[in-house]
């Protein structure tokens, strides 16, 4: 277990192992972004209809152990703490989050594609489980839920079908945070498929979209026959050479500081040494920097800076058609498949750092910072927005049409802010 950091776990099999995981590492605490069973996962469960009557509870029981937080609905299961709530535990040392348990009716929880996959928090681990039990059964007898949403084929599970389920959950993975994979079920029988699923995690890690690959991210592949109480054995394990960017998928995007925000107007030559610098600590995959037509100086030290840092650098003039004109030149030097972080020279490196890491964390979801009542910068906005953003009037255009996706980052306090929202 991670000293800080969650360690998000999905799959087929995931209650098992956050199970096996309390009893391991009794100091944790245990939650979920989506929905959770009432049975929980061993130990107490509290649950509350409320954000803060779980909060109190949460703090009357911080002794106890284990312990698993959720919000009542008044269904037949517990549902997902909001956003906020998860942010302000994301510093517990040993948390558990029980993730992207939704189905696309295949049987084996291949999870659903547009939705952000794990929890905003930063994650140390992602353990993903898959019970080999179902080998050789079809469809029908290995689908839970799924079964009752869509009618399945008659075929027979196989390898493949694991290799599949594997490799959704991979390409969902954000780019930096260490894997585990543990194969349950593992008979004498299945040993050969266990281990050629275990050949096929490490190969689809390192054969990544490149934008998303990361050389040094930390992979590894367990087997056991019985996660609650049997050993494990290693079947694979793989740590490449060391990478020199820290936000993989991530172009980081400095606009002139009179044009990215209506009140900022400091020198631009006084702000472009520290604006530079600090983007650059912060490390990102690729560096676009606009620059206007007066600056030519500015240009030439971001080139030199961003080469002597290993990182890929574009240097953008400024159309000379305002904050829009110069946002749609940035977003169009963004190389394909890339988020982009855009900000201006007063951007604190820390603040850009995190904004990147839970990007890439969260995936489909804006995130804006918010200082008191005000938005301030850096804007991550997904891969998938680079078009649009290349086409958009202003940024707030965009982020008008995109509110179903904004999350609002308060970044005075500890908290996200009430407005969050994502799809």
């Amino acid at each position: 277990m991670p000293r800080q950091g969650a360690i998000a776990v999905a799959g087929r099999g995931t209650t098992p192992a956050i199970r096996r995981l309390l009893h391991e590492h009794p100091d944790a605490i245990a939650t979920t972004t989506t929905t959770l069973d009432r049975h929980g996962f061993g130990g107490l469960l509290l649950a509350a209809a409320g954000v803060r009557s779980l909060a109190a509870l949460a703090r009357a029981a911080k002794s106890v152990r284990p312990l698993t937080l959720a919000l009542d609905t008044g269904g037949t299961r517990f549902g997902a703490p909001p956003v906020s709530f998860l942010r302000q535990l994301r510093r517990h040392p040993g948390l558990l989050v029980y993730a992207c348990d939704d189905f696309d009716g295949d049987g084996l929880g291949i999870p659903r594609t547009g939705r952000p996959a794990w929890p905003p928090a930063e994650l140390a681990r992602i353990v993903l489980v898959a019970n080999l039990q179902g080998l050789g059964m079809s469809l029908h007898e290995v689908a839970s839920r799924a079964a009752a949403f869509a009618p399945l084929p008659r075929e027979r599970v196989d390898g493949r079908h694991y290799a599949a389920m594997l490799s959704a959950y991979l390409d969902r993975c954000p780019p930096s945070t260490a894997i585990s994979v543990l194969l349950t079920g593992v008979t004498p029988s299945r040993a050969s498929i266990a281990r050629e699923l275990a050949a096929h995690v490490v190969a689809h890690v390192r054969g990544r979209h490149p934008p998303l690959r990361d050389p040094q991210v930390a992979v590894r592949v367990a087997a056991t026959l019985d996660v609650d109480e049997g050993a494990f054995e290693v079947l694979a394990t793989s740590v490449d050479r060391r990478s020199r960017a820290a936000l993989h998928g991530v172009c980081a995007v400095l606009l002139p500081a009179d044009t990215s925000h209506p009140a900022a107007a400091p020198a631009r030559t006084a702000a472009a040494a520290s604006a530079m610098s600090g983007w650059l600590r912060a490390r990102p995959a690729a560096l676009v920097v606009v620059v206007s037509h007066d600056a030519p100086a500015r240009a030439a030290r971001a080139a030199v800076a961003a080469a002597r840092a290993g990182i890929p650098v574009r240097v953008v003039p400024d159309s000379g058609r305002g904050p829009g004109g110069a946002l749609r030149a940035a977003a169009r030097a963004v190389p394909a498949g890339f988020a982009l972080l855009i900000g201006n020279a007063s951007s604190d490196p820390s603040l850009i750092r995190m904004l990147g890491g839970l990007g890439t964390t969260m995936r489909r979801a804006v995130l804006v910072p918010v200082r008191g009542a005000r938005v301030t910068h850096p804007i991550f906005y997904p891969a998938d927005l680079r078009g649009a953003l290349g086409r958009a009037a202003d940024a707030g255009d965009l982020l008008r049409s995109q509110a179903h996706r904004v999350v609002y980052l308060r970044v005075d306090g500890d908290a996200l802010a009430n407005r969050d929202r994502v799809s």
